[in-house]
């Protein structure tokens, strides 16, 4: 049996800010690897992060497929690093989003 997990970012962002009409993008990139008797940090086990940053930005629900078809009686690690990345002609305020992580046999 294998498994799939993805990540989904509504609406491909951040909204939010004074008045209502800020939109923020979310990044993400991520490693993943097999656990063997002692997981470590992505750079040990021959784990690297993914050289892809994905970018949800267009203002629709985007999804991202981590892992796809794996071994159901493997065990993965993955680890994920968000960045909302923002600069001085942002408008102020406060932004909010939904992410969700979805993992599924198949």
């Amino acid at each position: 049996m294998n498994y799939q997990y993805t990540v989904t970012v509504a609406n491909g962002g951040l909204s939010g800010g004074i008045n209502g009409g800020g939109f923020l993008d979310v990044e993400m990139r991520y490693a993943a690897m097999l656990l063997d008797d002692d997981p470590g940090l992505p750079a040990e086990n021959g784990s690297e992060w993914n050289p892809q940053t994905f970018t949800f930005a267009d203002q629709q629900d985007n999804t991202v497929t981590v892992l796809d078809g794996g071994n159901i009686l493997q065990t993965w690690v993955i680890y994920q690093q968000f960045c909302v990345p923002f600069n001085r002609s942002v408008p102020a305020g406060r932004y909010t989003g939904t992410v969700t992580f979805t993992a599924a046999t198949i």
